[in-house]
């Protein structure tokens, strides 16, 4: 590929990638849902330390999508705890 054509995906390839994600995971069809969580649950088995299981679960994949969050969790054997309210 040429260098000039390079340059010019670039930018479509950082727009892409800087989606939110949760706008693509509400699309999803169910089969859909599942095989990503499936996907995320095996990866993070994979000989990751549960500080950073639990990390990923907290910091990035509950606050994409509850959802997603508890059921990466639920797939990892992890605590999920619900978050506080002002009321608490």
């Amino acid at each position: 590929m040429p260098a000039a054509q390079r340059r010019a995906t670039i930018p479509r390839l950082r727009s892409v990638l800087a989606a939110p994600c949760c706008c693509r995971i509400g699309t999803l069809s169910p089969t859909d849902r599942d095989h990503l969580v499936g996907n995320i649950v095996w990866h993070l088995s994979q000989g990751v330390e549960r500080s950073i299981q639990e990390r990923a679960v907290k910091s990035y994949f509950s606050l994409v999508d509850s959802d997603l969050g508890a059921r990466v969790a639920k797939g990892l054997d992890l605590e999920v705890k619900p978050k506080s309210t002002a009321a608490d």
